[in-house]
């Protein structure tokens, strides 16, 4: 599959993650920003986005953001992203 262009859109993200939630690794549905829009001005970069399925989206979002769910995050995407060989997007 050709990667789509621009980092910052959709197809990205899902391409990114193979279109797996990189909690379960279930087929991911939502697009999540690891630092909220709120406590970020580039919470849409790419960096800082990855896909979930909605069980776990609304999980995070239900524990709430705290400065520990985000460091959780940012370790499973790293972690997903070398499981699937794409590192190099870390």
């Amino acid at each position: 599959m050709k990667i789509p262009t621009g980092n910052n859109n959709d197809k990205f993200i899902k391409w990114l993650f193979r279109g797996r939630c990189v909690i379960c690794y279930r087929p991911g549905t939502e697009i999540n920003e690891i630092v909220p829009r709120s406590q970020s001005s580039d919470a849409l970069f790419w960096k800082n986005r990855v896909l979930m399925c909605h069980e776990d989206h609304a999980e995070y979002h239900h524990l709430g953001t705290s400065k520990a769910a985000i460091e959780d995050l940012q370790k499973k995407r790293e972690m997903f992203l070398r499981r699937i060989d794409r590192a190099e997007y870390i």
